[in-house]
């Protein structure tokens, strides 16, 4: 069996695990907010409006629901198989399931052109078993819009080797939905410049001419559209931090900060070792390629880029650095070739087997979480389809997604006054216990169990 062939073994081993329990709720105890907030744009796209360019949320039925996000395109695809096939909450997890195999794969391609099969083989292998090995299976746009651009990299470099109209379009056009995916997953675009060098006129006109595609799709979205979503719906995600707010985010919490980069990245702390070792052979040895050199310091100052606008959002949420575990895996992979090939394979051996089981815990659904799989039941028993909910919680909108009404997230340290949501239409009040020692109501009580209180506001 050669290099090519155990890596397609194990890309395939890595998907069927992640089938396990694939159709489960969003109830992982990390990330259900970022989940359940693009679930909730599919589902309006397959049940009422699928206009890609004017997503929607349930929160804030006061509004159109409105939301200026990053361009909805894995909503929209879950939202257009719901039309057809009916809406299941676990669509989106197989959606990037399968981007994600077909981004791991043309990472392994792009690799092997410039790298020994057996190196990029290896540096696919931690990237499979890497923070994408959960994340790649969410319902969350990071390792979805990483992969697309992978793919869009690696079409690239065939339109530049056969040539043909139609594939440098199919390039720009799958590059940029890459991108406008989420935008950190440009980083992965930082070392395309490289290939101007040694191009004839005509790629490098084309090549040119693709960047641009991608850079005016992305500024259309990001710098246009966007904000005028925003100003529609006063509904938006974050667009960053100034230079100095991000700066200062960052050094006060260097310890979190390093913290990605350790473990967070690649779920292992040999694996980080070994991103060590390469490093060391990457500036130390000069037997070590000068294209990888190239690669690996243009996405580290893409990465540098990306740390500097996203500031806190970098260190707070673990996948901002999605997009630069690619280059960890590549050192990673480096520094496994000075290892002698037994001790090399060893050391493969336990970082796999590590990164698998420090993410084993997100294919199950936590304990804790269950009682909120008695929220469709709940409303389908005490509330109208066109009624509305005000939910007790701390911005989280997981349980307003499973109640499947439209309504608001009210703070608990904030007093509540029924008028503020009974003027825009009939609603009730859910309060789960774990808010209601601090937060009482003095509406009727329709419903109560030990995790919920539901009260009629009308």
């Amino acid at each position: 069996m050669n290099w090519r062939q155990a890596l397609l073994v194990l890309l395939a081993f890595s998907f069927a695990v992640r089938l396990v329990n694939i159709t489960a709720p969003p109830l992982e105890r990390s990330h259900s907010w970022r989940q359940a907030t693009g679930l909730m744009v599919a589902r309006n796209f397959a049940r009422r409006d699928g206009n890609i360019l004017r997503p929607q949320i349930d929160e804030r039925a006061d509004t159109s629901g409105r939301i200026n996000m990053e361009f909805p395109l894995l909503p929209w695809m879950h939202g257009q198989i719901g039309k057809w096939f009916g809406y299941q909450h676990w669509h989106s997890r197989w959606i990037n399931l399968m981007a994600v195999m077909g981004g791991l794969w043309c990472f392994f391609l792009i690799l092997a052109r410039w790298h020994a099969e057996r190196l990029a083989a290896t540096a696919t292998a931690i990237l499979a078993l890497s923070m994408w090995f959960s994340f790649g299976r969410k319902s969350m746009p990071d390792t979805f819009s990483c992969a697309i651009v992978l793919m869009g990299i690696e079409s690239l470099l065939r339109a530049i080797d056969k040539g043909g109209a139609w594939r440098w379009i199919a390039a720009a056009v799958v590059l940029s939905a890459g991108v406008l995916s989420k935008l950190p997953a440009g980083v992965l675009l930082f070392p395309l410049p490289l290939l101007l060098r040694g191009q004839s006129a005509q790629n490098q006109i084309a090549l040119t001419l693709t960047g641009l595609t991608v850079l005016a799709s992305v500024g259309w979205w990001y710098g246009l559209h966007g904000p005028e979503l925003a100003r529609e719906a006063g509904t938006w995600f974050h667009q960053g931090q100034s230079l100095a707010e991000a700066t200062s985010s960052l050094w006060n919490n260097a310890g979190e900060l390093a913290s990605r980069f350790v473990f967070g990245a690649l779920r292992t702390y040999v694996g980080f070792a070994a991103v060590l070792l390469g490093l060391w052979s990457l500036v130390r040895r000069k037997e070590t390629g000068s294209t990888t050199r190239w690669i690996v310091g243009a996405l580290t100052l893409g990465c540098v880029a990306l740390m500097l606008r996203a500031g806190f959002y970098f260190h707070h949420h673990d996948y901002y650095i999605m997009p630069f575990v690619p280059a960890m895996a590549l050192m990673a992979a480096v520094g496994l070739e000075v290892l002698p090939v037994r001790w090399a394979a060893v050391v493969l051996s336990v970082v796999l087997l590590e990164a698998g089981l420090n993410q084993q815990h997100d294919f199950r659904v936590p304990e804790g979480e269950k009682p909120k799989l008695e929220l469709a039941t709940l409303a389908q028993d005490h509330i109208p389809l066109d009624g509305h909910v005000v939910v007790v919680g701390q911005g989280n909108p997981l349980e307003l997604y499973l109640l499947n009404r439209k309504g608001w997230i009210h703070d608990p340290s904030r007093s509540l006054n029924p008028e503020e949501y009974t003027q825009h239409g009939p609603a009730w009040l859910l309060i789960p216990t774990r808010h209601s020692p601090g937060f009482s109501c003095t509406s009727p009580v329709q419903y109560r169990n030990e995790h919920y209180a539901l009260y009629n506001l009308n």
